[in-house]
């Protein structure tokens, strides 16, 4: 079966469609670039452990080295291509872009936001940028979203750690430290450190109290679902970020794209407009 793989003597090249955005495409070619040039350093530096990181950062810039490390690198190689392929090749991502893109009365149907931009267009690209960033982060990450059981267990332990250390506080600030009868902590000293324990105890329990906030009214309670949730919510809120609004359509279509399933935009509706922070912005204005 292996005779049956041709050898792998170049890097694979990230093709873009046509209708990317040219910021965006030349984002995406970039930031393969710079994962591929990294996939190099590693193998290179795991083959070669004397070999510093500049010189392997080096090494990985040139097409020969490259060709000498493809066949280690192949298995990486395909992964980086999979991770960018969906956000940059999918047809539904054209539709985001086109939506994006509309004018009308010689301006942006949806007008971004960004301040630091000098005109519409660049306002326009830049947002579109940071946008496929952000889905290309939710595309990478795999880390556990948890569910709204976990964070509450999670909320637990932090306010068990507050008591412990609340605890030690206590015998901190009572319990002598004696040395040829005398303790060798002052009073000031002795309630200085207590204090700090102290501190520590409200930072465990502010945060507990985040966890708990959070799960009651931004996390599902089933597994199935928790990621899914996290991508949408986390585009919606880059889409408010950007444009003022969660487009609830296009952060399903993108979540859809990430996720390599089907979200309604009813759910990514539901998901986000019930994030706590949404409710405030809703009360403050």
């Amino acid at each position: 079966m292996r005779a049956d793989v041709p050898p792998l003597t170049h890097t694979p090249e990230l093709d873009v469609p046509a209708w990317v955005p040219e910021p965006v495409a030349q984002c995406a070619r970039a930031k393969y670039a710079a994962e591929v040039r990294w996939a190099y350093v590693e193998i290179i530096r795991e083959c070669e452990p004397n070999t510093s990181r500049d010189e392997a950062r080096h090494l990985a810039e040139q097409d020969g080295v490259r060709a000498a490390y493809a066949e280690i690198v192949r298995e990486d190689l395909a992964d980086i291509v999979e991770e960018y392929r969906p956000l940059v090749c999918d047809q539904r991502m054209r539709g985001v872009w086109r939506e994006l893109t509309r004018q009308r009365k010689g301006g942006f149907l949806h007008p971004a936001r960004a301040p630091s931009a000098a005109d519409a267009k660049e306002r326009q690209d830049a947002a579109m940028v940071e946008l496929f960033d952000t889905a290309l982060e939710c595309q990478g990450s795999h880390e556990a979203i948890t569910t709204r059981g976990k964070a509450e267990q999670q909320s637990d332990r932090y306010l068990a750690k507050a008591e412990e250390l609340r605890d030690d506080a206590l015998t901190m600030l009572e319990q002598p430290l004696l040395f040829c009868g005398k303790d060798l902590l002052s009073d000031n000293r002795r309630h200085g450190l207590s204090r700090k324990l102290e501190d520590a105890a409200d930072v465990y329990k502010e945060y507990a109290r985040a966890i708990h906030t959070a799960a009651q009214f931004s996390m599902p309670q089933r597994e199935h679902d928790a990621r899914a949730h996290w991508v949408a919510l986390t585009i919606g809120n880059k889409f408010r970020d950007l444009f003022g609004k969660p487009m609830y359509g296009l952060t399903a279509t993108i979540a859809s794209v990430v996720l390599g399933r089907e979200i309604d935009p009813r759910t990514a509706r539901q998901w986000c407009a019930h994030h706590p922070a949404v409710k405030k912005q809703k009360i403050v204005r």
